[in-house]
């Protein structure tokens, strides 16, 4: 092609084969990149799950510790409204992150509080309201509910 152009052109030993694809290898080895970050990001959600999950059974078991429940083992709207006046000690309406982790005590790490805290603090105020108190209480029933199931026992309801 060259040699039509520059006469001082010379073929060299270097030249690439032009059996040999460029498009095809690149394609593959970017393919073989999606597939490995797909892996990982599905691996690092999983990851994610279990660390949530593990969270809320420490704070399961620090309400169970502590919580007053009715006979057939529910938590009542006035034994939630308990509970959250008893870690609420300030009286002022939110559980600051100071008061959970008086609450709390020495059962987890600085770091896993800390995401157990945002976790349960949805609207990200610094401050957890009786609102989402109640929905994350809400969440733990129900995977202590399906813990229970899984168990071979069955919850119990009211007639």
């Amino acid at each position: 092609m060259f040699q039509s152009v520059d006469p001082l052109y010379n073929s060299t030993p270097y030249e690439q084969d032009p059996s040999v694809k460029g498009g095809w290898i690149a394609f593959f080895v970017i393919l073989g990149v999606l597939v490995l970050v797909g892996i990982l990001y599905v691996w690092h959600v999983h990851r994610i799950n279990q660390q949530a999950d593990r969270y809320k059974h420490q704070f399961a078991r620090r309400i169970a510790e502590t919580i007053n429940m009715d006979h057939d083992k529910k938590l009542s709207a006035k034994g939630l409204e308990q509970e959250f006046k008893t870690i609420d000690s300030d009286g002022n309406g939110v559980i600051t992150k100071e008061e959970f982790y008086r609450f709390m005590g020495d059962r987890v790490s600085e770091q896993d509080f800390n995401v157990m805290f945002a976790a349960i603090d949805i609207d990200h105020s610094g401050s957890i309201d009786f609102a989402e108190f109640c929905a994350f209480m809400a969440q733990i029933g129900a995977i202590l509910t399906e813990e229970e199931e899984r168990a071979g026992h069955k919850p119990s309801s009211k007639a």
